[in-house]
């Protein structure tokens, strides 16, 4: 999770700074937080880096950021609570969230748009794309966290990825697909959603990151399906 706040070249200056600083000496947490957050880049002015690690640091688990879009108006609100395979936690710790995303017009994957979701459980995004504008957020899976998408914005996904799979990356494609069924798993996202937004791997995937992430699944729902009388569909 640092490494995505952070980017991997400040971690490794920050900690070759720590290392040289207390060589032979005796520090605490602070003293690695003070000097990783002199070569971090990109924080909010309101907030430190300790302040956005700790809240990973002392939460169990990691959330899901829901991205439920209005289309018409071209915004989005952004909520976070966190991810349980039984959802039925009435504790919902809040984390500081780094977001970035991507949209049809705006595709250029080495500079996506990036803002913070704070310790609020909510927040709503302006200007996030077109009606007919698929959006994806956490960018490469650089954040820890799943992505819950609206039903519409999955449709629109699988259709950019049925007409040229490789307008996203790989790594992309393997989040997406680790996300949905992820979702799917414990009732948030429908399997006919997540069947549909994998039918273009048939023909066109040929990259190993999502075809790894989808047997990864695949293997949980055979066992889970194998005394069942849905088996031979699934098959």
């Amino acid at each position: 999770m640092l490494h995505g706040v952070i980017n991997d070249t400040a971690f490794r200056n920050g900690y070759q700074k720590f290392i040289a600083r207390w060589n032979y000496s005796t520090a605490n947490v602070d003293d690695f937080w003070e000097a990783m957050a002199e070569e971090a880049i990109g924080l909010p002015m309101e907030i430190t880096l300790a302040e956005v690690m700790n809240s990973w640091i002392s939460h169990h688990g990691y959330p899901i950021v829901s991205i439920m879009r209005k289309y018409k108006e071209g915004t989005a609100i952004i909520r976070q609570q966190r991810f349980t395979y039984d959802q039925s936690s009435d504790i919902q710790p809040t984390w500081y969230v780094p977001l970035d995303y991507i949209n049809k017009t705006s595709n250029d994957w080495s500079s996506p748009i990036k803002t913070w979701l704070h310790s609020e459980t909510e927040m709503v995004v302006h200007n996030i794309g077109a009606q007919d504008s698929w959006i994806v957020f956490n960018v490469n899976k650089t954040g820890y966290y799943r992505v819950h998408y609206d039903e519409e914005n999955w449709k629109l996904l699988t259709l950019a990825l049925e007409e040229n799979h490789e307008i996203l990356p790989a790594e992309t494609r393997a989040s997406l697909i680790d996300d949905v069924l992820g979702l799917a798993a414990v009732g948030l996202t429908k399997y006919a959603t997540a069947f549909d937004f994998i039918k273009y791997m048939q023909i066109k995937e040929r990259h190993y990151a999502p075809w790894g992430t989808l047997m990864r699944h695949l293997l949980k729902l055979n066992g889970l399906l194998y005394e069942t009388s849905g088996f031979s569909a699934f098959q």
